[in-house]
């Protein structure tokens, strides 16, 4: 089947090359993390569900245990730089129809994140809006409108909406390091080392593990930055990747430090509980003036935004990836010629975010508990399990490069990431229920980890259907677009040689 190539005036099928700096990818990133918002709930509720004061210690194990991930995938994404990071990875190491259902999980998994996001920021916008100007509007609402905001930056270009999340970065890791200052000079008693003690993280079993998870979940989106690899200056992505990843483990080890000084360490547990995602606000009033508070919180729901601005743009690379691969239908792979932005991936990316919202809105939902917390924890889950596989498609891919890396990238760190991840994902899938505040036992702790499982099948059919009844599509899948041409020639049917997996690809999957 011949296939044409997308018209030059309108579209083209490349991103914009050499945009990115290593700086502005990393505060990319980071930025992805939403640092403010980690600080002040993601910490509060670990020590919640777990009851363990070592949650510092817990934040520092999870990032060694991704920087074993990291080696890998970094020295795998060297090589094949494309806006579908996860997706290629799988597929250069373990196939093209493990590609097929990895991308999808990620395109689901992402727009799970955004949408997840978008309802905490509604919670927030709508309470800061409220304070301020006095009229009540509806979470949805204030959703939906950021909604149309992220979607109109994604069509734009990727360094401008980099800039904006760079100045809401600045201004909340600033925020933050004021607060520990202010902790740690006002601790309760002495400042008290206990929370730092590895053998009480290491010594609580299973619930100590459900607290990895918990930090895994806010440390979730450094792994982004070989999806702008594309767009990115040579060296800038490999760099981002571990300079995102080291940042923000210490700064939330950091945070979660300060605050056991300020509670105690024998209190955060009770206070966290008490005060919830108000905790770190709670701490700091006594000695701050009340006006920087509501700027704190104005920058909480800044974060917020900016991590779902990091996250739809992630999300729209990804379909443009698999559009591009015509895993999905080729508009997808489209990216505007005014900007190189990949603007069919960004409208389906907030199609996809904005079903999710309708569908939260129609059952009822809370846009807080269901849609934040249950949203984000089932996209960090997605995006876990496509991590391990990476592990397992790293070790798979220098096992026939023999001669491509040294035996610490190619050998020991996949393993050793794969091992530590592994155990998480087993931890997540048995307690989804505690990390999302319902029953271990009930339909939905169930229905949904299953569901990223359905999407992974569907996947699975979807690739074999492809290489059953269309070889030179599936041919395409994991090559990251070097089938096609940025112009309005006709693409020529790939040769036999082209379409086996030794372009790229070790194996069918």
């Amino acid at each position: 089947m011949a296939v044409q190539a997308f018209p030059a005036s309108a579209v083209t099928n490349r991103l914009a090359r050499n945009r990115l700096s290593w700086g502005t990818l990393g505060g990319y990133v980071v930025a992805l993390a939403a640092p403010l918002t980690v600080v002040g709930a993601g910490l509060t509720n670990g020590w919640a569900v777990t009851g363990l004061t070592s949650i510092p210690i817990a934040y520092l194990a999870v990032a060694l245990i991704l920087w074993w991930f990291a080696v890998g995938y970094v020295a795998l994404g060297r090589r094949i730089p494309n806006a579908g990071a996860l997706y290629v990875t799988i597929a250069a190491g373990i196939g093209r129809i493990a590609a097929v259902a990895a991308g999808l999980v990620a395109v689901v998994s992402y727009a799970a994140m955004e949408a997840g996001l978008l309802g905490g920021f509604g919670v927030a916008g709508g309470r800061q809006i409220a304070e301020l100007f006095g009229p009540n509007i509806s979470p949805w609402w204030v959703a939906i409108a950021a909604l149309v905001v992220i979607t109109v930056l994604g069509v734009l270009k990727v360094n401008l909406a980099g800039r904006m999340l760079a100045v809401a970065l600045v201004a909340e890791i600033l925020a933050i390091l004021v607060f520990d200052v202010i902790e740690i000079a006002h601790p309760h008693g002495s400042v008290s080392l206990a929370a730092l003690n590895p053998l009480e993280l290491f010594g609580g079993g299973g619930t100590a593990l459900v607290g990895m998870v918990i930090a895994l979940t806010g440390l979730v989106g450094f792994e982004d930055s070989y999806n702008y690899s594309e767009e990115a200056k040579k060296g800038a992505p490999w760099i981002a990747v571990y300079g995102a990843l080291a940042f923000t483990a210490a700064i939330y080890a950091l945070s979660a430090w300060a605050m056991t000084v300020a509670a105690g360490p024998g209190n955060v547990v009770a206070g966290a509980g008490k005060y919830a995602d108000q905790y770190l606000f709670h701490l700091v009033s006594p000695y701050v003036p009340s006006w920087s508070l509501r700027i704190a919180q104005i920058l909480l729901c800044t974060s917020l935004l900016a991590a779902a601005i990091g996250f739809s743009n992630t999300g729209a690379r990804y379909f443009f990836a698999l559009g591009r691969d015509r895993v999905l239908p080729g508009v997808f792979g489209r990216t505007w010629s005014r900007t190189a932005a990949p603007a069919g991936g960004a409208v389906a990316q907030s199609v996809l975010v904005l079903g999710i919202i309708v569908v939260m809105v129609s059952q009822g939902a809370d846009p807080e508990t269901a849609l934040f917390f249950g949203g984000t924890v089932f996209a960090g889950y997605g995006v876990l399990l496509l991590m391990t596989l990476c592990c397992i498609a790293a070790l798979v891919y220098f096992a026939r490069k023999r001669r491509a890396e040294n035996l610490w990238q190619a050998r020991i760190a996949p393993v050793l990431g794969f091992l530590g991840l592994a155990v998480i994902a087993a931890v997540t899938t048995i307690n989804f229920g505690t990390l999302v505040g319902i029953p271990n036992g009930s339909f939905w702790a169930r229905a949904l980890p299953a569901g990223i499982g359905a999407v992974a099948v569907l996947g699975i059919v979807w690739g074999l259907l492809r290489r059953a009844t269309n070889r030179t599509a599936y041919g395409r899948i994991g090559q990251g677009g070097r089938h096609l041409t940025a112009g309005p020639a006709a693409v020529p049917e790939p040769s036999p040689a082209a379409t086996s997996e030794a372009v790229v690809l070790g194996g069918d999957g």
